[in-house]
């Protein structure tokens, strides 16, 4: 018996004791709302986790986490999606803004006076100005078939009575003294036995003004105007008209297409001058031949966007 009633005195003595230091552990135990809301649980000598109550926090946290950054993108996109159609619509509205996109004028490459001839590696030609109906200086080179005299009346003779004359218009960008095309005129020149006009259009290079589709057909009309004035003046009774053939590349095949089609509709006094059209890399439509350039990546983006062009 009294064995019995001394281990039930101490079973009693270290139950009051376990709840003794269960309680202070309690008190002690620091009541953070962290723990309490992702479900940790304290038992003396013991912590452990509420699993489910765990998952559940943790998968409303990442869903919150997600939703706002879904949130931050979709307004990423709405801005992005609205300065996309206010730079389609200003460029819709301005024609300054197409005809940078058209022409690539503003570049004016390359750089240094592309009157020097020696500079632009031209030495048998000659700088010549050609004058608008609108009050335009448009600036080329008259490059010769061989060498001649240098005085400027002769080299006008000379083109009024050619065999042949080749109007050569380039492409858009740069200027008429950009290497390749300085390259092309002399080829014309040597190969085809011809004198070269090559004219840099309004806008372009040292030229004034700025390009248009009309303003292009001026330039055109300009230079045929000298021509048709040389032939004139100095003219040989008795000895054929020069046979002039519009060499047009890229941007310059629309353009010579143009001249040509004035040419034969409006301004017929040019017509007996014009033998032949020649096409470089000519497209059937300005908008089907946009829409393969880098420029206009932006309208190709969003396909409805393609109607403004």
């Amino acid at each position: 018996m009294g064995n019995k009633a001394s281990r039930a005195a101490d079973a009693n003595v270290n139950r009051l004791k376990q709840e003794y230091l269960t309680k202070k552990l309690r008190e002690a135990a620091p009541k953070s709302p962290i723990s309490q809301e992702r479900g940790l649980h304290f038992i003396p000598q013991k912590i452990f986790v509420d699993q489910g109550t765990q998952t559940q926090k943790s998968s409303l946290s990442s869903k919150d986490s997600y939703i706002k950054k879904l949130g931050l993108s979709r307004r990423t996109l709405l801005v992005a999606f609205a300065v996309y159609l206010l730079s389609c619509l200003l460029f819709a509205i301005s024609e300054p803004l197409q005809a940078c996109m058209v022409y690539l004028h503003p570049p004016k490459w390359p750089l240094g006076n592309l009157q020097d001839l020696h500079y632009v590696h031209l030495q048998n030609a000659r700088n010549i100005v050609f004058h608008t109906e609108d009050g335009l200086d448009i600036h080329g080179y008259h490059v010769f078939p061989h060498r001649m005299s240098p005085n400027s009346s002769q080299h006008d003779a000379e083109l009024a009575t050619a065999e042949r004359i080749m109007l050569y218009l380039h492409g858009n960008g740069a200027s008429r003294a950009y290497r390749f095309r300085i390259q092309v005129v002399k080829d014309l020149a040597v190969l085809c036995g011809a004198h070269v006009l090559a004219i840099d259009y309004r806008g372009f290079g040292d030229s004034g003004g700025w390009p248009s589709e009309r303003g292009t057909l001026l330039d055109t009309q300009a230079v045929m105007h000298f021509v048709d004035n040389a032939v004139t003046q100095h003219g040989r009774a008795g000895k054929s008209r020069p046979r002039v053939y519009i060499y047009g590349q890229s941007l310059g095949a629309g353009i010579g297409v143009a001249m040509a089609h004035d040419a034969r509709t409006h301004n017929r006094r040019y017509l007996p001058l014009l033998s032949g059209l020649i096409l470089d890399a000519p497209f059937s439509s300005l908008k089907e031949a946009a829409l393969t350039h880098p420029t206009t990546l932006l309208f190709r983006i969003f396909p409805p966007m393609q109607n403004f062009m």
